[in-house]
């Protein structure tokens, strides 16, 4: 199967830190939620937390590992992230230290819009590396 043209622009404004052709990809009703959302966000919260997310995070690089074809209708983006931590983020203060984040995007395509982004990261690796929690003992 083919990935939907609009996965890959969605990939794309996202990687190239473009918020506006980011959130033209989703739907008027599209959704995104990932860990540091409380729910599922639409509209205007999608481009606040990206824009966000790119304040905390201005150097932020996406690698990815791999596109996954689940479906026509649904593609699995897996990637990493790199980033110095050097802007505020949910509340809390810049650490200016590294972080090494994978994850990845499950994207759900309804007549070629973005109908609903589900993100997975680990979120207790990542306030570790920001070093708001403290790293596992080592061995």
């Amino acid at each position: 199967m083919k990935i939907p043209e609009i996965v890959e622009m969605y990939m794309d404004s996202f990687c190239h830190h473009d918020i506006d052709a980011f959130f033209d990809t989703f739907a008027p009703d599209g959704t995104y939620s990932d860990p540091g959302t409380d729910e599922p966000i639409s509209g205007q919260a999608i481009k606040d937390y990206l824009g966000g997310l790119l304040a905390a995070y201005p150097d932020a690089i996406f690698e990815t590992v791999a596109l996954h074809v689940i479906t026509e209708n649904l593609v699995v983006w897996r990637w990493i992230m790199y980033g110095i931590n050097t802007g505020t983020f949910a509340g809390r203060p810049p650490t200016g230290r590294h972080v090494t984040l994978p994850g990845c995007d499950f994207i759900e395509v309804v007549d070629s819009k973005i109908q609903r982004v589900e993100g997975y990261h680990d979120r207790l690796t990542l306030l570790q590396q920001r070093g708001l929690l403290p790293a596992p003992p080592q061995k």
